[in-house]
């Protein structure tokens, strides 16, 4: 919200310094007569609402191809305190620079009009930067955490490979002696020993889902589950690039983080699938068991239920309402005693498709 305020502010100081402010400066040194500063004066407010337009257009071609904004609301920090500050700086620099136009001081007129530009800039610029850092560093703790997996499978293979002759020694006497249920439970202690090599560690899954932010809360998630002594599973068949996505990032995470919240209070064995179709990417998640049970809980009792209890609705319907914003994408969820089912899906980015989108041009009010 405090960077739109900063872009609000540079694109109106914009309109106006080279339509009216332009006008008004010619009028000052003299350059034209007041007749005339009247007579332009409508054709300047109409160049400024013009102007304006054409700035917003033109930022929202370029967010599109450089996805400023979108990169910048990764960042899971608020920066709160900064963002006070900077709204401060920037309200009283705006003062300043009305109190000196009502009193037509020209030269401080142009060099305040100038500090505002640079604050924005550079407010803008530290902002991008900074998510940038933030991206790589979030994609070096994910490639860092998948190098300690495979280092960690590497060693057990290392000391499996080590004691498999001692094992088939031991097991080949076991047999020998007719020793069938000594041999059996000697198996059963192999078998617990390696379950951690031979399953597919849910972290390679990670791999196949090309959006570090995602990445990163699906790593959070999975530490989560397994303290919580939780089996996570995670399914991703296909590749699935940040650029398939028809949602905003942020609204993928908010939908995603709200569901898996969900899911790890009070479930003991969840599995979460992540799978694009050729014109649908869908979230589905459950708790891995079979539902043999008719669906006695859909979401409206859920959020009913939920509201009585704690006197406000259930988190899921943020995930159904922030869904509802854009076209074409759908929310489903019942549960059983045993059983739950959560899904949700979007269509898969195309230029032909038009979901919901930020409009910069609905933040500014015509005049």
């Amino acid at each position: 919200m405090t960077l739109f305020m900063f872009l609000n502010n540079s694109f109106l100081i914009l309109s106006w310094l080279f339509s009216y402010d332009f006008l008004k400066l010619l009028f000052e040194i003299h350059f034209i007569s007041l007749q005339q500063f009247h007579q332009y004066i409508t054709l300047s407010i109409l160049s400024q609402q013009l102007l304006l337009f054409l700035f917003i257009q033109g930022f929202n071609h370029f967010d599109k191809q450089f996805l400023i904004f979108d990169s910048i609301s990764r960042i899971h920090k608020k920066y709160k305190v900064q963002s006070i500050i900077g709204i401060i700086f920037l309200i009283i620099l705006g003062s300043a620079r009305r109190i000196i136009v009502n009193g037509h001081f020209t030269e401080s007129f142009f060099y305040i009009t100038v500090v505002l530009l640079i604050l924005n800039i550079t407010v803008h610029l530290t902002a991008y930067v900074y998510s940038q850092y933030y991206q790589q560093t979030l994609e070096k703790n994910i490639l860092s955490r998948q190098f300690n997996q495979e280092m960690e499978k590497i060693t057990l293979s290392d000391e499996f490979r080590h004691d498999y002759r001692n094992i088939l020694l031991s097991l080949n006497s076991y047999i020998q002696n007719g020793e069938t249920e000594e041999a059996l439970d000697f198996i059963s202690s192999i078998v617990n020993y390696s379950q951690p090599l031979l399953e597919d560690s849910p972290y390679e899954q990670l791999t196949y889902i090309e959006i570090p932010a995602i990445q990163g809360l699906l790593i959070k998630f999975l530490d989560l589950a397994q303290r919580k002594g939780i089996t996570f599973k995670l399914s991703i068949p296909t590749p699935i690039h940040e650029t398939d996505s028809s949602i905003q990032l942020a609204d993928f995470i908010q939908c995603l983080s709200v569901s898996l919240s969900y899911a790890l209070n009070g479930h003991e064995d969840i599995l979460l699938l992540i799978k694009k179709e050729k014109k649908q990417i869908s979230i589905i998640l459950n708790n891995n068991k079979e539902n043999n049970d008719s669906p006695n809980n859909s979401f409206e009792t859920l959020n009913n239920k939920h509201k009585q209890q704690h006197g406000k609705k259930s988190e899921l319907y943020l995930v159904k309402k922030t869904l509802s914003k854009y076209k074409n994408t759908s929310f489903q969820f019942y549960a059983t005693p045993q059983h739950f089912l959560l899904q949700f899906d979007f269509p898969v980015h195309d230029s032909s498709l038009s979901s919901k989108r930020i409009n910069l041009y609905n933040l500014y009010p015509r005049t």
